[in-house]
């Protein structure tokens, strides 16, 4: 994946058990926690709703998305969304 992470954005390989979205941070199985600008979570290649609680809920707000089934549209809007020339 880091061959293909664009430059300014940084590729983490954990598991993130918290996200504080108030003070822009993740909190990893690790230990280590990350300050975010903007987040992307990668959760593997086969979805798992039930292994995420709150997902259903979280994926119909307006800043949340899945490139999964019937997210795809809404992922790819948000893309598109976000400022050209930044790091996301």
């Amino acid at each position: 994946q880091r061959s293909v992470t664009p430059r300014g954005c940084t590729w983490v390989r954990d598991s993130a058990v918290a996200v504080d979205a108030d003070r822009k941070t993740v909190h990893c199985e690790s230990g280590k926690s990350y300050r975010y600008r903007d987040l992307v979570v990668g959760t593997g290649l086969v979805p798992d709703d039930d292994a995420l609680p709150g997902i259903d809920v979280a994926v119909n707000t307006p800043a949340v998305a899945s490139n999964y089934l019937n997210h795809a549209e809404k992922t790819w809007e948000l893309v598109q969304s976000l400022p050209r020339g930044g790091n996301a």
